[in-house]
């Protein structure tokens, strides 16, 4: 299948890669420095994306010799993405990506990739009509490839990347309707960095006003980690009120 993919790509010229040093672009990168083709990772820096993603991404290019560009986006100066509304994806990704498509103009790249998968497509993702709008190229999804079988294929290149946790925008902690700023998301950042050192794993912290609930893919093991001294510290991170979700997390809540 991972031959498949490079002839996929090979299809094409020279690309910009959209790079965010998940699984499914990480398997890309790697693609694409297999195809031995012209091409450049691209992560585009927002304040929707925490820090540790961006450390994440350069991090990967630099161990396998990729040449990596990060583009500073401020998209909450977008009126659409800064009240969070219900299409808010939509108009962040177009920004995105436009970006992206000015990169490879100016650097004389044919066309801008991405890792969406197949399994993308099945859920609410108003960001995807933002890519098909532009022609951004999703070879992983053309192939049919989702998260299952693009974490089996990175698994036996030997890409440390492949069992990562998912890791969406900070915004899809906070409720449609409800603005965004860089407080909120900072505490949403700090909360969520906090608990994963404490060995909660795949965690999310929902906000709701000054409640931070969590939701936790091991809600037994959460509850155990929660001391009297762990809520503290979440609440010092941006939040008066803390608690455990005991249905533990959920993919999407919000949508």
């Amino acid at each position: 299948m991972f031959n498949q993919l490079i002839n996929k790509i090979s299809e094409y010229k020279s690309a910009v890669l959209g790079f965010s040093g998940g699984v499914d672009s990480s398997l890309m990168a790697y693609a694409l420095k297999s195809a031995n083709m012209p091409y450049i990772c691209a992560t585009v820096q927002t304040p929707l994306q925490s820090k540790s993603e961006i450390v994440q991404s350069a991090f990967f290019c630099s161990e396998y010799g990729i040449k990596h560009e990060i583009i500073c986006l401020d998209v909450l100066k977008i009126k659409e993405v800064k009240t969070n509304s219900k299409d808010r994806c939509y108009y962040c990704k177009k920004n995105i990506f436009g970006a992206l498509f000015k990169l490879a103009k100016d650097l004389g790249y044919e066309t801008v990739m991405d890792g969406s998968n197949a399994d993308d497509l099945k859920e609410y993702r108003p960001g995807l009509k933002a890519k098909d709008e532009l022609g951004v190229i999703s070879p992983l999804a053309e192939l049919g490839l989702g998260k299952k079988e693009i974490r089996s294929i990175s698994k036996d290149l030997g890409l440390k990347t492949w069992n990562m946790p998912s890791s969406p925008c900070l915004a899809t902690r906070i409720p449609y309707g409800t603005a965004l700023n860089i407080d909120v998301l900072s505490a949403v950042e700090k909360a969520e960095e906090l608990l994963a050192s404490k060995g909660m794993g795949n965690v999310r912290v929902r906000v709701h006003g000054d409640i931070a609930r969590i939701e936790a893919q091991d809600k037994d093991k959460a509850y155990s980690i929660l001391s009297p001294e762990v809520l503290n510290s979440v609440k010092d991170c941006g939040f008066k009120y803390v608690c455990l979700d005991m249905d533990g997390y959920k993919r999407g809540c919000f949508d």
